[in-house]
């Protein structure tokens, strides 16, 4: 992976290019859905409070990594202490276990290599 100086002397331009196309393109979409909004009003939904936390730590997340990138540093710990912060967040302000999250990753990483576990009694 190149540092970050020269990744960012490569793909400064076209990023910037690409992020005013599409904030553009966006501005064009919201006054054509301004004009829609009129003839059928829908409701939009509220984003709840575990989901405010999820966000704050997706923008958490990239702010780190950008960080740790900056200073040359491995991705790894601070990529899995930011998602346990992150889940630890939400999870508290959902009033939800961890158990059922950890049970479920675990599951799901050891399907994908294949392997068969058992949770719960034996029986």
């Amino acid at each position: 992976m190149p540092a970050l100086a020269s990744w960012l002397a490569r793909f400064a331009l076209p990023s910037v290019l690409s992020i005013v196309g599409y904030l553009r393109r966006a501005a064009l979409h919201t006054a054509s859905a301004i004009a829609c909004a009129h003839s059928r009003r829908t409701p939009t939904p509220q984003l709840t409070r575990a989901g405010r936390w999820a966000a704050f730590g997706i923008a958490l997340s990239a702010a780190v990594l950008l960080t740790a990138s900056a200073f040359d540093v491995k991705l790894g710990w601070p990529t899995f202490l930011v998602a346990a912060v992150t889940s630890g967040a939400v999870l508290l302000e959902a009033r939800e276990s961890a158990w059922r999250l950890l049970k479920t990753s675990l599951l799901e990483c050891a399907a994908a290599r294949g392997w068969t576990l058992r949770v719960g009694p034996k029986g």
